[in-house]
């Protein structure tokens, strides 16, 4: 049986729009957040554009491979990123998704604001997808030089 959900996530930033908008265009910076967690064996390919294809394999040791093929439908600069995709593990397709990337000017900052229209196609747990959003928002943020919303260093 499929299982749908909306997920949401949110973060606030303390550079632009533009510069976080930045981050997900820019292959070379996307691969340093967006690789997955230590000890993975990522590799991306981003072709971002719309109609654009964005592959990503990663592998963690004794896990199952993941492959995320992505194609990106609506891109207008430093507002929003809209985007389907599907996950596999082990060449199983478990999830087809429609997210939605929110860039909203918060202050001198950035309100960026993630929605996932999710069909899971097996048993799996919603939160994985929803812990695995969260940690993408945070790695961004490091790869926006660590700032907070209040734009302080992080420890």
């Amino acid at each position: 049986m499929i299982k749908h959900a909306t997920l949401v996530a949110a973060h606030v930033y303390a550079v632009p729009p533009v510069e976080v908008f930045s981050a997900w265009a820019d292959p070379a910076a996307k691969a340093r957040w967006a690789g997955g967690p230590p000890g993975w064996n990522p590799r991306l390919d981003l072709d971002f554009r719309v109609d654009g294809v964005e592959r990503y394999h990663g592998t963690r040791t004794g896990g199952p491979a993941h492959t995320v093929q992505a194609r990106y439908l609506d891109i207008v600069p430093s507002k929003r990123i809209i985007y389907s995709y599907d996950v596999l593990l082990d060449q199983v397709r478990v999830l087809v998704s429609l997210a939605t990337i929110e860039f909203v000017r918060h202050g001198r900052g950035t309100r960026l604001v993630h929605t996932e229209q999710a069909a899971f196609l097996t048993e799996d747990d919603t939160s994985q997808l929803e812990q695995h959003m969260r940690n993408a928002l945070k790695s961004l943020e490091a790869e926006l030089g660590g700032h907070t919303a209040g734009g302080e260093p992080r420890p």
